[in-house]
């Protein structure tokens, strides 16, 4: 895919699937396991309001939109069609999406629907019997992905490697994976934007909570906006006390609220 403006390449075709979101409504993304590669060739603007211009770095051309319209509210970045040329084939400004996919060359790009919008699922994994041995129920629930190479007898219990319970969001299988490896060891987790970091944490801090209900989880992050932003996905996906504390409201009924939590 090449920018209309100056032909400087902006992605493999191997980056981009035809995000379904309705029948009439499709839009040209990076795939968001494919995030990483914007960076490369393109810059995200600071977004105004809900919409985040994304510009080519060569020529400065807006070529596409970071908007937070895709499944949970998650954002993805979607190419306007007059203003990048992919598959060698430029299209106008009143040819869309949802009409070109259909056709070649465009029908080489992976559809993908609000269910599959991170991509297929992966398969899950068992752990040989030998790993699962100290265990009572001998095996290990098909749900839970594992690396046969973990030691997962670092848990007393296999319960406690389990989600269920922890939030009534499903997660995904490479969800799953982060979240038993991190209560097995320190690890940090690095996944694309929008593919659900902070689902792992919400059900690591739901989980820690659980194994030490008389202390308290810490979740840091590094600009006053996201102190709301994570607080509010958090209290939205467990049944955790939630105290936000930041410069901006760090007042005596706040310390109240944390120290009571």
């Amino acid at each position: 895919m090449e920018c209309y403006g100056c032909k400087t390449c902006l992605a493999k075709v191997d980056h981009l699937c035809f995000y379904h979101k309705s029948e009439r409504e499709v839009h040209l993304i990076f795939r968001p396991e494919c995030r990483y590669a914007l960076d490369k060739t393109m810059t995200v603007q600071e977004p105004a309001k809900k919409k985040a211009k994304v510009i080519c770095r060569s020529c400065n051309i807006g070529v596409a939109s970071e908007l937070p319209f895709g499944p949970s509210s998650t954002p993805f970045v979607g190419f306007a069609a007059d203003s990048v040329v992919v598959l060698a084939t430029p299209l106008g400004k009143k040819q869309k999406w949802a009409e070109m996919c259909r056709h070649e060359p465009f029908r080489r790009i992976e559809v993908r629907t609000d269910d599959t919008f991170f991509g297929p699922k992966a398969s899950t994994a068992s752990v040989p019997p030998s790993e699962t041995d100290s265990f009572a129920s001998g095996q290990v629930p098909e749900t839970v992905v594992m690396n046969p190479k973990m030691d997962v007898r670092l848990a007393a219990q296999l319960e406690e490697f389990s989600w269920h319970g922890l939030t009534d969001t499903l997660p995904r299988p490479y969800q799953i994976e982060a979240f038993v490896e991190c209560l097995a060891r320190d690890l940090l987790v690095i996944f694309p934007t929008g593919c659900g970091k902070t689902l792992v944490a919400a059900l690591l801090l739901a989980r820690m909570a659980r194994l030490n209900p008389n202390r308290m989880g810490l979740f840091i992050v590094d600009r006053v906006p996201l102190v709301f932003q994570q607080g509010a996905a958090i209290s939205m996906e467990t049944q955790l006390k939630v105290c936000r504390v930041c410069g901006e409201n760090k007042t005596k009924a706040t310390m109240r609220e944390l120290k009571e939590s």
